[in-house]
Order: structure tokens, then C-alpha cells, then sequence
């Protein structure tokens, strides 16, 4: 069982939270999972519940695991500095610090990959995949928490 989600979890780590609060019937942690933008109003609130509600029922009823795919992870830089891309390879440390200064703050996705299997142990449908975001150097937080597993 996961009690909580630490603050360097990755966004693979994140999709296994997810799924295991779903599993152990966990709704706190369920909800500590997604993005806090997608359910601030009552009906934003409303649909988490509703997904919440479908979640149980798939995870009880139609698929027995779910899995994470972490090779078919892709992050990728939305706004911000780029620390990993080659282009940046020839600068010392005094030019990225400016540049990422003039970019602002770092926002983030990524894409993770599952796939579910049913009682008789065969792939349910095609592989799904999961957006996550993170802002600065922030926690990860699941944005597409509809999709089933």
C-alpha cells in the first residue's frame, strides 16, 4: 500500500500511485494525484468523482492488473529552459543561467504508457496513454485521469 506521494516521484511512480489508490479504494490519494487545476470548482469536483466511480468499476469488474510501460515514457519541454537538449551543449554555465532566466519558469509533460490485462491474463484493448505535468521543479500531476488503464 502507498500512503503518500513524495515529492521527487517520477511520472511513472505517479501512474502506479494512481492505479493502487484506485485498486485499495484510497479517494484521498486518488485525488492527491491529479492536477489541483482540474478540480478546484463543483464541477471539475464532480467529475473527479464520476471518473473516481468508473475507475472502481473497471479495476472490480472488467480488468483484473494494470501495468506501466516505462520505455514508451516520453517528457518533454512545454515553456521553459531546456537542461537536456543538445543545443545547449557548447554553452558554459554563465550563458544558460541567462537564458534560462529570459525563459521564465519550467513547465513539463510527459507521457506514460499502460496496458491492462483481464482475468485470463490477455491485453484488454490497446496500450493508453497518460498525461502528466509539472511545473518549476514541482511534483508531477496527472491532468488525463479519465482514461482507463
Amino acid at each position: 500500500t502507498v500512503k503518500d506521494i513524495p515529492a521527487d516521484v517520477t511520472p511513472e511512480r505517479l501512474v502506479e500511485i494512481f492505479m493502487a489508490a484506485i485498486k485499495e479504494k484510497n479517494y484521498d490519494l486518488y485525488l492527491d494525484c491529479i492536477d489541483p487545476a482540474r478540480r478546484e470548482n463543483p464541477i471539475q469536483q464532480s467529475l473527479v468523482a464520476y471518473h473516481w466511480d468508473l475507475h472502481q468499476e473497471r479495476f472490480h469488474g472488467e480488468y483484473i492488473h494494470a501495468f506501466v510501460n516505462p520505455e514508451k515514457t516520453v517528457v518533454k519541454v512545454l515553456q521553459g529552459y531546456d537542461d537536456s537538449s543538445i543545443d545547449n551543449f557548447f554553452l558554459d554555465d554563465e550563458e544558460q543561467a541567462k537564458i534560462k532566466e529570459a525563459y521564465g519558469e519550467k513547465e513539463e509533460e510527459a507521457v506514460v504508457q499502460t496496458y491492462s490485462i483481464d482475468k485470463n491474463g490477455k491485453q484488454i484493448g490497446s496500450p493508453v496513454n497518460h498525461t502528466l505535468r509539472r511545473v518549476g521543479n514541482g511534483r508531477w500531476y496527472i491532468t488525463a485521469y479519465e482514461n482507463r488503464f
